[in-house]
């Protein structure tokens, strides 16, 4: 069945809009922050004094210190790294590794922004091996990643 709607009548809309104003409402007291705990342990509830608590807790946060040296931590959980693993993690990458974990990549998963699958670059990668590098290694060695690598669908 086709309901008539007539362009005078804002009942529905109104509905609508009551609706949404209401949730949006409801929402904005939930999330609401109304008070935090102090780190003594008191319940702090003026505006002011909760800004300036999270803005502290922040700070604190992320404010450099000098940890403590703790000797009470247990030791032996982890294995110790070698030095001659210690320096393979240290090493520069090579082509060989770009071109390896390219490889690896499945063939015909989902293009990329420009369209190309990794297995276009598999097949040519004669032709565009050489770009790809540097363009990795590049960026594994500090320059900065182009914007438009990190562009997604």
């Amino acid at each position: 069945m086709v309901q008539k709607i007539h362009s005078g009548s804002n009942r529905d809309s109104d509905r609508n809009t009551k609706y949404f104003h209401i949730s949006t409402t409801i929402r904005r007291r939930f999330n609401r922050i109304e008070a935090l705990k102090h780190d003594e342990g008191h319940l702090v509830t003026e505006m002011e004094e909760i800004k300036r608590l999270a803005v502290n807790y922040f700070a604190n946060l992320f404010t450099e210190s000098m940890p403590e040296v703790r000797s009470d931590l247990p030791t032996g959980l982890f294995p110790k790294i070698l030095d001659d693993k210690y320096a393979g993690l240290s090493k520069p990458y090579t082509s060989e590794e770009v071109h390896l974990a390219l490889q690896t990549m499945e063939p015909l998963k989902t293009p990329g922004p420009n369209g190309y699958q990794a297995l276009f670059f598999q097949k040519y990668w004669d032709l565009v091996g050489n770009n790809i590098c540097n363009l990795v290694l590049g960026v594994l060695n500090g320059r900065r990643i182009p914007e438009v690598l990190n562009d997604t669908f």
